[in-house]
């Protein structure tokens, strides 16, 4: 594959990840000082609720990071082997998590009577986004580890 045919691909993982910076990093902590100076009877939950948005993004960054190594993988004409597959297995795994973490996050939210209808609703849709994403990369994942076992033998046969 041509190098400037891959950099769209590059473009999208340097927007996720500037995107990234921007929410995590500058509009939560922004919405989080504006909630507490709205709500200061909740301003304890100021840094737990920080804190738990920053797991959000450190597992965001691990996948990130993950999908970054496979856009050099197909950059290097490496698209079917079975590091991408592993990789792609990864991207899974950390979204799975980020499902259990929203999950965790909503019953702690309902625990302490802190719930509204459109918080049920983000979450679920959160939730679910994420179990979409875990999936796909699941499949995706077991696609490539297909392709690359193909691959193989067909190096293989001369």
């Amino acid at each position: 594959m041509k190098k400037r045919s891959c950099f769209g691909l590059w473009t999208v993982v340097w927007l996720l990840a500037a995107v990234g910076v921007i929410v995590f990093f500058v509009v939560a902590p922004w919405t989080a000082v504006f909630a507490r100076q709205l709500f200061p009877a909740y301003r304890m939950f100021f840094w737990p609720g920080l804190a738990y948005t920053w797991v959000v993004a450190a597992l965001y960054a691990l996948a990130l990071f993950d999908f970054a190594r496979i856009v050099g993988n197909i950059v290097r004409d490496r698209s079917f082997c079975l590091e991408n597959a592993r990789r792609m297995n990864r991207i899974s795994a950390f979204a799975l998590l980020a499902m259990l973490w929203f999950a965790v996050g909503l019953a702690c939210l309902a625990l302490a009577r802190m719930t509204t209808p459109g918080l049920w609703l983000l979450f679920a849709f959160l939730i679910f986004m994420s179990l979409v994403i875990a999936l796909l990369a699941r499949a995706l994942a077991r696609l490539t580890e297909r392709a690359a076992e193909i691959k193989e033998e067909n190096d293989l046969t001369v």
